[in-house]
Parts: C-alpha cells; structure tokens; sequence
C-alpha cells in the first residue's frame, strides 16, 4: 500500500572508491578520497532506525561519496527501506550490472514501483573505458524489469564539443535525453560559482540544447534571492550520512542530529522541528 511521501531524504554514505576517474568528480574538487566501510551500522539497524513510525514516509535519494552501486549492501539497505513503505532513488554510473541484477531478482513489484534509478552519464569515461554499450543496456534491463529510469548528466566544458554525439547516442539508445546539471563549485559552500570557462549566457545556451526541465529549474533557482524567506529545510527535507548517522537541515547548517541511536526513544519530530528557520 503506497502513502503520500511526507518527507525527502538526501542521503550519502561512504564508499570503497569508484570505477571510473572523471575530470569534474565533487570528491576530487573537495580533495576527498574514498576509504571507509559503507555502513558501520547494519541495514537491519539502519533499516530501523528509518522506520516509518519515526519519519513518515520519505523519498529517499541514496548515493555514495564514489560509485553506490560498488558494494551490493546498498541494495541489501534499499530492499529494507522498501519494505518499510519509503521510496526509493538510487544514483549510479550504471557499470555495476552485479548490484543492478540483484535488485531485478531480489525486489518484488510493489518495492521496483516505489524504486528510481538515476544513471548518471560520465560520457567521456565510459566511452574511454568502452562501457557506453554496458551504461545502456543496463539501462534497458532495468527499464524492462518495470524499474523508474532517468539519465543525469553534468554540464561540463569538455562535453560541449560532443553535445550533439551524446544526444543522438541517448535517443538511438534508449529513447530519451539526459537531464542536465550544473557543475558548480564544492570545495566551499560560500562560493557556488558555476565551474566554467563560457560566460553564462554561453553556458546556458548550450545546455538549453538538451530541452532539459531539470536545467530550466536550475537555471531559475540560481537566479533567485530567497534571503529572508522561510526555508522549509529540516521540516521536509533533510541530508543524512548513512555511514555516521548524522543529519542535518542542508549543506549551511552546523547543528548536527544523530539520528541511528537511541532509535527507541519515539519519533522524531521534535527534532525536525527546530531547524523551521527564517
């Protein structure tokens, strides 16, 4: 049975690194390397400390610091999360068909129908590395399986040469073009200039090629000025590190929440309540 989604959830957690070695990748902007176990806690753990009872019904968006889909205990935390009543995004660069087949053969219909995978397109490096047929047949087998799909991929400099290339290759592929994001700057939250050469006026120009919605959306919240309006971050949107348990209302709070211990102290909506900020 399916309920309306109360809450959304940006989740990472770390990762043993990544199979592919991308000019633009955050962790390399931040200077951060991959080390670590993805889950310290176990899912059955992190599984309960998520539970429905607690939180409500949550979009989650699960993606680690390097390729998610590496370790199949991303899928093992996924299934779990399904069977408490979440919904569920999985970001990934769409090489791991082991972790991909998993879910085909372990998730029953209700859970793949409460399931996206967003695949990120890393164009260059799947093409250097001759992973472009695998990127979209695993794209097929999971749209096939009755899963949600949706193609993302980073507006850098150095696809613009190749935009027209990457369009024709995403249509004859899987009939459909990738959603376009903006590479901006991560190494500080105080600068979000947008990682370009081209004025924006350039930038924008090639990006609307892709008649991207997600890119229209971007451009208008760049531009906006929200300051002084209320900002609903902590009461329907929260980030949270499913490696430490650490949840905060966005990327400019420094008001840390533990949220896998003493999971049985009740919900959390006190907690959830003090970061509603002007």
């Amino acid at each position: 049975m399916k309920h309306k989604i109360q809450r959304y959830i940006q989740g990472t957690f770390n990762t043993y690194g990544c199979n592919l070695d991308c000019s633009y990748c955050y962790l390399k902007l931040k200077g951060l390397s991959n080390i670590g176990r993805c889950f310290p806690y176990t899912p059955e753990h992190i599984a309960k400390a998520m539970s429905v009872k607690r939180w409500g019904t949550c979009y989650i968006s699960l993606t680690g610091d390097g390729e998610t889909l590496l370790s199949e205990e991303v899928v093992d935390l996924a299934q779990l999360l399904l069977r408490e009543g979440h919904y569920i995004n999985i970001i990934n660069n769409g090489t791991q068909t082991h972790s991909l087949k998993a879910m085909c053969e372990r998730f029953d219909s209700d859970c793949i129908s409460r399931t996206m995978l967003t695949f990120s397109l890393h164009y260059h490096e799947l093409r250097r590395r001759s992973l472009l047929d695998l990127f979209f047949a695993n794209i097929r087998m999971m749209r096939d399986k009755g899963f949600t799909v949706y193609i993302h991929m980073v507006l850098c400099d150095d696809y613009f040469p190749d935009c027209e290339e990457i369009k024709k290759r995403c249509m004859d592929e899987v009939g459909i073009l990738p959603q376009l994001g903006m590479i901006r700057n991560e190494a500080s939250r105080d600068d979000e200039r947008r990682i370009t050469q081209y004025t924006q006026e350039e930038y924008y120009r090639i990006g609307d090629r892709f008649h991207s919605p997600y890119f229209e959306m971007q451009k208008r919240l760049y531009e906006e000025n929200c300051a002084g309006e209320y900002c609903y971050a902590g009461r329907l949107g929260v980030l949270l590190n499913f490696t430490t348990g650490i949840m905060r209302q966005c990327v400019a709070n420094d008001r840390p929440i533990q949220v896998f211990e003493d999971i049985g102290s009740g919900g959390l909506g006190c907690e959830i309540r003090i970061f509603g900020v002007m």
